[in-house]
C-alpha cells in the first residue's frame, strides 16, 4: 500500500458513522474522510459541526469526486440504489452490514453485482479478542477444530465467527434453532444506564448449524448480551487436542502433559509506562497471537476492528485481496435467516443452492 492516507468518501450519517470517523481521526496518517454524503442539510451540517468533516448533499457532486474508496453506512433498504451509484462511478465500495432484508434481494444483489469492487464490514472476525482466538484455532494448537460455539453476536454476525472459525466456506448445512422469552432486568444500552431496575423481556435463540465437512456450530444470542453487565458473551471452540473458552486455552502437548494458558492483553500506559494508553496486542505464552494494526490509537475493541476492515479495503483497491466479500455478506445472511425459519417451522431447514455458492 501506499504511504498516503486513503481517501474515503462517506454515506450517511448516523450512530453507526460515528465510529467510522472516530478512528478515522485517531489515525489520520492511515485514512482521511473527504467528503460525507447526507440526506438533509440539517445532518451535513450537524457533521461538519461536530467532526469538521466536508459535508454535501449534493448526490452528483458527491460521486464525481475521486475517492479511494467509498463506504456506504446507510439502512439496508437504501443500499442498492446507493450502491449502483458509486460503483458506476467507478469507486470502489464498502456496505455496512446487512446488505439487503431478503434471500430474493441478496440473489438479486449478487447477480448483478459478484465480480464488482464490493465488500462488506464484517468486523467481529477483526475484534482483538475474536482475532486472537481464530488465530489460536488457525495454529493448530488445538487440532482439528470440529466445534464453536458462539454466544457473543446476533445473526448474521454470529454466524461469520462460526464459519471463519470453522472453515466451513460454503458447506451444505442443515440447521435445528429455537426460541426462549427470558426475562432479564434493563441495565445498559445505547442511550446509557436504565435509571431503574425494571425486568423486561428478551428474546434468547439457539441454534445447531451442522456443516456436512464434519463441523457443527452452536449459536446462542440474546439481544442484552451486546452491552449488559449481567448476560456475558461466551465464545468457546474444541479440537481434538485441547479447547478455548474465552481467554482459558487448554491442549495436550504430550502424553500425560495437559497445557492450560490464557491470553493476555497487553495494554500500555500503565504505572511507568508512558506509552499512551492503548492495545499493543495479545499474546498465550510466549507468541504473540494478535498486533494492534491501529496502535497506538487510543480505541475500543470495536473501533479497532472497524479501522481494520477500513485497512483490509485499502488493500483490496490497491492488490485487488478480498477480505469479507458479497458471497461471504450473502452466505451469512442467508444461514441467519435459515436459523428464524428454523424457530418459526420447528423443523431442521436445509441450506439449499444459492447463487453466491456454487460449490453447495
Amino acid at each position: 500500500m501506499t504511504d498516503a492516507p486513503a481517501s474515503i468518501g462517506f454515506v450517511g450519517a448516523g450512530w453507526r458513522s460515528d465510529a467510522y470517523f472516530t478512528v478515522a481521526q485517531a489515525r489520520p496518517d492511515l485514512f482521511s474522510i473527504d467528503g460525507v454524503f447526507c440526506r438533509s442539510d440539517a445532518t451535513a451540517q450537524r457533521v461538519a459541526r461536530r467532526w469538521g468533516l466536508p459535508s454535501t448533499t449534493a448526490e452528483r457532486e458527491f460521486f464525481a469526486r475521486r475517492f479511494d474508496y467509498v463506504v456506504l453506512c446507510v439502512p439496508r433498504d437504501l443500499v442498492s440504489d446507493l450502491l449502483t451509484l458509486s460503483l458506476d462511478a467507478g469507486l470502489p465500495t464498502l456496505v455496512e452490514t446487512p446488505l439487503a432484508a431478503s434471500t430474493e434481494e441478496l440473489a438479486a444483489l449478487y447477480r448483478r453485482w459478484a465480480t464488482a469492487p464490493i465488500q462488506s464490514a464484517e468486523q467481529y472476525r477483526y475484534q482483538p479478542s475474536h482475532a486472537a482466538r481464530i488465530a489460536v484455532a488457525d495454529s493448530g494448537l488445538l487440532g482439528s477444530v470440529g466445534t464453536a460455539e458462539v454466544s457473543v453476536a446476533h445473526d448474521y454476525h454470529g454466524v461469520s465467527l462460526i464459519r471463519r472459525i470453522l472453515g466451513t466456506g460454503f458447506s451444505p448445512v442443515s440447521i435445528r434453532a429455537s426460541a426462549i422469552d427470558e426475562p432479564v432486568v434493563g441495565t445498559l444500552g445505547r442511550a446509557g444506564w436504565a435509571p431503574e431496575l425494571v425486568a423486561t423481556t428478551a428474546r434468547r435463540v439457539r441454534a445447531e448449524l451442522r456443516f456436512d465437512n464434519g463441523t457443527t456450530g452452536l449459536y446462542d444470542f440474546t439481544g442484552e448480551q451486546y452491552f449488559s453487565p449481567i448476560r456475558s458473551r461466551r465464545l468457546a471452540i474444541r479440537g481434538e487436542r485441547g479447547e478455548l473458552c474465552n481467554d482459558e486455552v487448554t491442549y495436550m502437548r504430550a502424553p500425560a502433559h495437559p497445557v492450560r494458558q490464557q491470553l493476555q492483553r497487553d495494554h500500555t500506559g500503565t504505572d511507568g509506562d508512558l506509552d499512551g494508553l492503548h492495545l499493543r496486542g495479545i499474546a498465550l505464552g510466549d507468541d504473540l497471537v494478535y498486533r494492534n494494526p491501529l496502535a497506538p490509537a487510543r480505541l475500543s475493541d470495536d473501533e479497532i476492528a472497524i479501522g481494520t476492515v477500513l485497512t483490509e479495503m485499502r488493500r483490496l483497491v490497491d492488490s485487488g485481496t478480498p477480505f469479507y466479500g458479497i458471497d461471504e455478506a450473502c452466505e451469512d445472511q442467508y444461514l441467519a435467516g435459515l436459523m428464524q425459519r428454523a424457530i418459526t417451522t420447528g423443523a431442521v431447514e436445509r441450506a439449499h443452492a444459492r447463487p453466491w455458492a456454487p460449490s453447495a
